[in-house]
């Protein structure tokens, strides 16, 4: 979503770095007034119900797949690698 005033400024923004998902543009940033404030990047993922199941400021990539991964097995793909084990690695 952006908040820009001219919905073409974000569209051309998104589109030179490749981003392929759907954006809202909110204008007059009511939804924005809905979500309360918070820092950029901002990431809101909502599930087919409608409900937030994730929201995050900042880039929190892996909990970001770990909330997309966890509806069901056909999304363990997106799930963040393993991390290693920092006791396990000094052995």
């Amino acid at each position: 979503m952006d908040e820009d005033e001219d919905a073409k400024t974000a569209a051309g923004f998104l589109s030179k770095r490749g981003c392929a998902w759907p954006n809202f543009h909110d204008g007059d940033g009511e939804v924005a007034k809905s979500l309360g404030s918070s820092g950029v990047p901002r990431t809101i993922l909502v599930d087919s119900q409608g409900k937030i199941v994730f929201d995050s400021n900042g880039h929190a990539k892996d909990e970001l797949r770990g909330a997309v991964a966890k509806p069901g097995h056909e999304y363990t793909s997106l799930a963040p690698p393993p991390r290693p084990n920092p006791c396990l690695a000094a052995k």
